[in-house]
């Protein structure tokens, strides 16, 4: 493996004394870690995957700002519903037309995209009112191939550079996103094949060593004790990579700094207080700092939902009038406690969200954020017993008594909707039907980011900035999906399905019986529920676009 320096040259990069500063704002023990090279270029023996891609190459919506076309461009995360879809859906429901590259071009899961042929159709696109890139997807071929792939870190300096080459040569502004590189407990398919035997060992020694970049201290034995049985080829494939994708995440915070991107927002997914990961945004926060804190640059938690972020923000900035928002919480209490699969209180992630999507909190708002928060601890949404709660009818009476949007992020579960605070809100169908927004699926900042974003779209429309033909259809339409996916499907079908199916997660040749049993659960148990607020509402089917349980594309029209 060759060493590329902490701090290459290249028009993209700030000038040899910035250079310098922001290198030494990197902690020792960083510094240590992005220099050191080890071993080799990794091959290909550890790699996996395969998979099909899906269907529909550009997708279009009519409509523009004040009635004039705007176009806009996503390179997504990868080709799941939760990261290109949602999106679209977003861009639809403000007017906007998006093309998005061939959907054979995406990969699937494992299998990364054709990034060449990325390149090759993103640098060809024209008349673009601004671009939304996900450097995943153009570095390594998407978000589990930068987990898992072999890309050699020279390949992905030189994508790097080659996206700010491009943002700097489109007359159109390009946010870009990108994800520090977790470390998760638990092996879940996305990772590197060795995780499902060394990732809890890895995880608990990403733990320590992170404490240690934090400024704690930890015992050499503990340390050595913890790699006694992993591989040494394991151990260097971990750390190369984390210094790989570090590297190219420290060269975009430095390019963005000087102005390369409208704006680059960092987010982080299924991390904790401790760990590499942690360590990671700290290096990348010490740089910015060191560069000024430029508002180009925005960090937080959150991975798949960083995009729709970006939509808001580009909103708000090309609009003007951003809506101040106020945040309301179901237990105030507990605003600073720390959800799952996340390193911070929850309050602080909803400032950053605000942050990142351009808008203020103020007591004095024009729209209001319902944050449906957790009153002690948060756990998993497969354990909730579905009875109502005084908290709950306290937010129906609350959402019932405000008049101003209102969109609620469903965060007191994790991977789930609130099945109470839902069938309470259905059973009031015209409350429903006025909501701005609604999420409340995966983790914490995922849901928030969604049902912001949504409720800034809202705002412009209601406001008259955004085209209004169609949009209270559109709007009932997304709503409907929402609640679709993270109450019905991931709530209440998901949990029987896995009882259902006594087996993997990955259904394999079971999966078309699986699909055929989720839409008879969504017809018998979700559908009638949603009835009173959708009239007519129907289910064409259902699929399972990883091959796995846990997302599913429920068709609901």
């Amino acid at each position: 493996m060759e060493c590329v320096p902490l701090a290459p040259g290249g028009d993209e990069h700030p000038g040899d004394a910035h250079r310098a500063a922001w290198a030494r704002a990197l902690p020792r023990s960083v510094r240590h870690r992005l220099g050191a090279a080890h071993g080799r270029e990794r091959g290909s023996h550890l790699a996996g995957g395969g998979g099909v891609p899906r269907g529909a190459a550009v997708l279009r919506a009519d409509g523009g700002l004040r009635g004039v076309s705007v176009r806009v461009c996503l390179v997504p995360l990868d080709d799941r519903p939760a990261t290109w879809g949602d999106w679209v859906r977003l861009a639809e429901l403000a007017g906007l037309e998006v093309t998005s590259p061939p959907a054979e071009l995406l990969g699937r899961r494992r299998r990364p995209a054709d990034v060449e042929a990325l390149w090759e159709w993103l640098e060809e696109a024209r008349a673009l009112d601004a671009a939304f890139c996900a450097a995943e997807m153009l570095l390594y071929g998407g978000l589990v191939a930068s987990r898992v792939g072999f890309e050699p870190q020279r390949v992905v300096i030189e994508r790097t550079r080659r996206l700010v080459q491009l943002a700097r040569k489109l007359a159109a502004p390009v946010y870009v996103s990108t994800a520090v590189l977790r470390a998760p407990a638990h092996p879940g398919g996305e990772e590197p094949d060795y995780w499902a035997h060394y990732g809890p060992t890895l995880a608990a020694y990403s733990e320590l060593r992170g404490r240690e970049e934090l400024g704690s201290r930890s015992e050499p034995t503990l340390v050595q004790d913890l790699l006694e049985d992993v591989p040494a080829r394991v151990v260097e494939d971990f750390l190369w990579r984390r210094r790989r994708n570090l590297l190219a995440q420290l060269l975009l915070v430095a390019s963005a700094a000087r102005g390369a991107f409208r704006y680059l927002l960092v987010g982080q997914d299924d991390t904790a207080p401790w760990g590499w990961p942690r360590a990671d945004l700290g290096a990348l926060q010490a740089v910015w700092e060191a560069l000024g804190r430029p508002q180009s640059v925005g960090f937080g938690h959150g991975a798949d939902e960083l995009g729709q972020r970006l939509l808001a923000r580009w909103l708000n900035g090309r609009l003007g009038n951003a809506p101040r928002v106020a945040v309301r919480y179901t237990w105030p209490e507990a605003r600073r406690a720390v959800p799952l699969y996340e390193g911070d209180p929850l309050e602080d992630t909803v400032a950053s969200h605000l942050a990142s999507c351009g808008v203020q909190m103020a007591e004095d708002a024009d729209v209001v954020l319902w944050v449906h928060n957790f009153p002690d601890r948060q756990e998993e949404a497969e354990a909730q017993r579905h009875e109502p709660d005084g908290a709950v009818q306290a937010v129906v009476e609350a959402v019932e008594a405000e008049e101003r949007l209102l969109a609620v992020a469903d965060v007191r579960y994790a991977n789930g909707a609130d099945g109470a605070l839902v069938r309470a809100l259905l059973d009031r169908p015209e409350l429903v039907r006025r909501l701005a927004g609604y999420a409340g699926w995966n983790t914490a900042s995922n849901t928030l980011g969604s049902a912001l974003a949504q409720l800034v779209v809202v705002h412009h429309l209601r406001a008259g900035r955004l085209s209004s033909d169609g949009a209270d259809a559109r709007r009932r339409a997304l709503l409907l999906h929402r609640l679709v996916h993270d109450w019905g499907y991931a709530a209440v079908v998901r949990p029987k399905l896995r009882a259902w199916h006594r087996g993997p997660a990955e259904p394999g040749p079971r999966e078309d019986a699986l699909a055929a049993e989720a839409q008879g659960l969504v017809e018998r148990e979700v559908l009638p529920v949603l009835e009173p607020a959708f009239p007519g509402v129907r289910c064409a089917g259902v699929r399972f676009p990883w091959g796995r349980l846990f997302e599913a594309e429920v068709d609901v029209r």
